[in-house]
């Protein structure tokens, strides 16, 4: 059962809505709403000091990073959530946040390719773990059918070399299909800024290569590896020898920022710190 409660941030004049009777909706509403302050703090930043054009939330949960703040007049933002439970929860927090108009949100699964009833798995306890890839405790989870979509099929006909596209994707392991479908979005973009959950045995279990993934950011962008608060180091190659030797452990859960110019994330005014590897 659905138990409304108002989350307001306390260093904004935001605020977004949750399911108290539902635990993480009900941890949210206990802190304040800011449940990955580095995420958050990153979104803010990027939004405020970089002002981006086009901003992608990929994996709303109930809005904590996309409706953490308020954006420019001119900024198209969009949110992707697959979980349809969290819909109606959403859509009153969009019609409250003082730039309504401007947000679009988007009820599907982001991947690498458009289909129909594709399996879904809504965790009936906490809803941050809900995915499109299957779990062990299947007994926790509903199974729903949603549609998957490209993301590239939202700016078809949309020129994007002025484009300043800042982005955050958090999807429990599908975090490699829908950067694959947004594509021409990090090729043809003028900028581009980006933060992912990077787990790489959730990554595995839904099929992704981890080396390809990495081949594939490599290619698009300046990877920069989240260690704590603002700082972030950069590794002379990435691959996960070198994470695995970074972190002393097998298994790496962080976050990764993605920049296609380092200047971005140099006037966003991170710590960065080199490393051997």
């Amino acid at each position: 059962m659905n138990q409304l409660e108002k989350v307001s941030f306390a260093d904004s004049n935001t605020a977004f809505y949750v399911n108290s009777g539902e635990h993480r909706g009900k941890h949210l509403a206990k802190i304040g709403g800011i449940s990955q302050p580095a995420v958050t703090g990153f979104w803010r930043r990027s939004v405020r000091q970089w002002k981006p054009t086009i901003l992608l939330d990929i994996g709303v949960n109930y809005g904590e990073i996309i409706f953490s703040t308020t954006y420019p007049d001119h900024a198209l933002i969009i949110g992707i959530e697959a979980n349809p439970q969290l819909a109606p929860i959403i859509e009153k927090s969009r019609q409250e946040h003082p730039n309504r108009g401007q947000i679009r949100m988007i009820y599907a699964l982001a991947s690498d390719c458009e289909t129909e009833g594709q399996n879904f798995y809504v965790d009936k306890y906490w809803s941050g773990t809900s995915s499109a890839v299957p779990n062990v405790n299947q007994h926790l989870f509903e199974v729903h059918k949603v549609n998957s979509i490209k993301v590239d099929s939202l700016f078809l006909n949309r020129p994007l070399a002025d484009e300043r596209l800042l982005f955050k994707i958090d999807v429990e392991g599908y975090e490699g299909h829908a950067l694959a479908g947004m594509s021409r979005l990090v090729s043809e973009c003028g900028s581009v800024l980006g933060n992912i959950e990077f787990n790489n045995s959730f990554l595995e279990k839904a099929g992704v290569r981890i080396e390809e993934f990495f081949a594939f950011l490599n290619v698009h962008f300046h990877v920069y590896i989240h260690t704590k608060g603002d700082s972030f180091i950069t590794l002379n190659r990435l691959n996960m020898q070198n994470l695995q030797s970074f972190f002393k452990r097998d298994d790496i859960d962080t976050h990764l920022l993605l920049a296609s110019k380092n200047e971005d994330v140099r006037q966003l005014g991170f710590h960065i710190t080199p490393v051997d590897l």
